[in-house]
C-alpha cells in the first residue's frame, strides 16, 4: 500500500501496545516527482530528518527507557513513511521489551530502511545526554 488515501491519516486507529513494524505506511515519492517533471536523476540532494523526542520501550526488568531519536531518510529513497503511521509505529515500542538501546536502534534501522527502500540513519541518545546537530535546543535536566 502506498496510496495516501489508504493510510491511517485522518482515521480512528486503535492503540497498539506491542511492537509492530506493519504499522509503517510507505508512500512512494515518484508520483509527486512525476508531477514536477523529475523523472530522471534528481537535481537536488538532501534528506528528511524526523525527531522522536519521547521514544520509549521497556528494558528486561520492565523499567521504561526513554530516548530522543533522530531519523534521517535519504531524499533518493523510493518512499517516505506517512507521519501518522510513523507515530503509531514509534508508540508500539512503549510496552515492548528490548535488552539494549542498540537492539532498539537495529530494529528501527531494519524496519524503516525496508519501508523506504534505502538505508535510514538512526541517532539515539538518552534524554539526559541528547545533543543533535540538526536541532539546537536546551533540553533541561533529566531527573530520572
Amino acid at each position: 500500500m502506498t496510496d495516501v488515501d489508504s493510510s491511517p491519516l485522518g482515521r480512528v486507529t486503535p492503540y497498539i501496545s506491542s511492537y509492530d513494524a506493519n504499522l509503517l505506511f510507505p508512500i512512494l515519492r515518484q508520483p509527486g516527482r512525476d508531477i514536477l517533471g523529475l523523472v530522471s536523476k534528481l537535481p537536488f540532494y538532501g534528506c528528511d530528518i524526523w525527531t522522536g523526542f519521547e521514544v520509549s520501550w521497556l528494558n528486561r526488568s520492565g523499567k521504561p527507557q526513554v530516548a530522543i531519536v533522530e531519523f534521517t531518510f535519504p531524499c533518493d529513497s523510493h518512499s517516505i513513511v506517512e507521519s501518522k503511521s510513523f507515530k503509531l509505529y514509534l508508540n508500539s515500542f512503549n510496552q515492548s521489551i528490548f535488552s539494549t538501546s542498540a537492539e532498539v536502534v537495529a530494529c528501527f534501522k531494519k524496519d524503516l530502511s525496508s519501508a523506504v527502500g534505502a538505508e535510514v540513519d538512526i541517532h539515539l541518545q538518552s534524554i539526559g545526554d541528547a545533543v543533535f546537530p540538526s536541532c539546537k535546543i536546551e533540553l533541561g535536566t533529566c531527573i530520572d
